[in-house]
């Protein structure tokens, strides 16, 4: 399985939400949005990690 270490991570103020946004370049349709930046940052990657996991068991049960 991929490392979610590898991804590239950013976080982004959002006036409209009025929080920060943290997104995933290698996955552009996911985002996490958050009170601070840091836990913006700690969601996206968790996120991240869970889409991985998904994507290897999908490929462990032949999709």
């Amino acid at each position: 399985m991929p490392d979610y270490k590898s991804l590239s991570f950013k976080t982004v103020w959002s006036e409209e939400d009025e929080s920060y946004i943290g997104l995933c370049k290698e996955f552009p349709n996911l985002s996490y949005l958050a009170t601070t930046e840091k836990k913006a940052l700690k969601g996206i990657k968790e996120l991240a990690q869970d889409v991985l996991k998904d994507m290897d068991q999908m490929l462990d049960d032949g999709f």
